[in-house]
């Protein structure tokens, strides 16, 4: 392990510096550096990280991510570590040139189908705008190989996959360079996401860090608002599908009575517009059909 100081400006006195020290493998201290140099030369940086729930994902992103920020907005990291896409794109818009944005949404489910379709056209919409800024973006996911193949081939630089040791032990990840997650991509979702069948460029060891880089405390408290947003919009899907079962129940049962009933009148007896009754009834035909 290196030691390296890194400066920020003090959060209580913006006018002072002050240093943090951390603790860096060498390998990926290397190419930290190198993605730093190719930001000034004009190029983005985006790195994915995944692995295992509970492995220590979150912590070496946010430490990766304070590394390659600039010093002087290194003290306001936590506003642009983000939880979910929407907040992962306004973050994009409103970063400064050479900043480090990462997306940590592998807690809150990101394996869904419908949050990975959030996150791929965020990137689509964003790309440009990366490059443009120069910005070094970091992006936490449960699996490399649920990315869209555009984005996990060709328009991102490595992959760290985050892996539990003997005894599961935490701090361990390997880094598969440009070329490596090409095949990696291809090979490994063919083998089941089989991560052993491409060699990794180099593995190494990573500490506990989060906590120099950002203020932990604040960082629980973002995550459980998401967490509690979450389930508040999963319990109102909910109610919302029960309501509409039980107004198809009621058509049907009002169908049954008077087969000649028109959507005026149903929408008049269950207080539903006309329109959402058209529909209801095309979703009822049609399910009755494939039955």
């Amino acid at each position: 392990m290196v030691k390296v100081l890194l400066k920020q400006k003090d959060p209580k006195d913006k006018t002072k510096w002050i240093q943090k020290k951390f603790y860096f493998d060498g390998y990926i201290k290397s190419n930290l550096d190198l993605g730093i140099d190719q930001l000034k030369n004009d190029f983005d940086q985006v790195w994915f990280i995944d692995g295992a729930e509970g492995a220590g994902k979150s912590d070496l992103m946010i430490q990766l991510a304070y590394y390659v920020n600039k010093p002087e907005t290194r003290h306001n990291l936590i506003d642009r570590i983000c939880l979910t896409p929407e907040e992962f794109e306004k973050a994009i818009s409103k970063a400064d040139k050479y900043e480090s944005v990462g997306l940590d949404e592998a807690f809150s489910g990101m394996s869904s189908s419908g949050t990975l379709s959030k996150i791929n056209r965020v990137l689509q919409r964003k790309f440009t705008e990366i490059r443009a800024k120069n910005l070094f973006i970091f992006i936490v996911a449960p699996s490399f190989m649920d990315i869209m193949r555009y984005f996990a081939i060709w328009r991102s630089k490595c992959l760290i996959h985050v892996y539990l040791g003997k005894g599961r032990k935490r701090g361990f990840a390997a880094f598969y360079g440009e070329k490596k997650k090409r095949v990696l991509y291809m090979l490994g979702k063919r083998n089941f996401y089989n991560y052993s069948c491409v060699r990794p460029l180099f593995v190494f060891r990573y500490i506990k860090q989060l906590h120099y880089a950002i203020n932990k405390e604040e960082y629980d408290l973002k995550k459980n608002s998401v967490v509690f947003a979450t389930d508040e919009e999963l319990k109102s899907q909910r109610l919302s599908s029960q309501k509409k079962l039980i107004f198809k129940k009621v058509i049907i049962n009002l169908i049954e009575k008077d087969p000649t009933i028109s959507n005026k009148s149903l929408s008049d007896i269950i207080g539903l517009s006309s329109g959402t009754i058209r529909v209801y009834r095309r979703e009822i035909d049609k399910k009755e059909d494939n039955s």
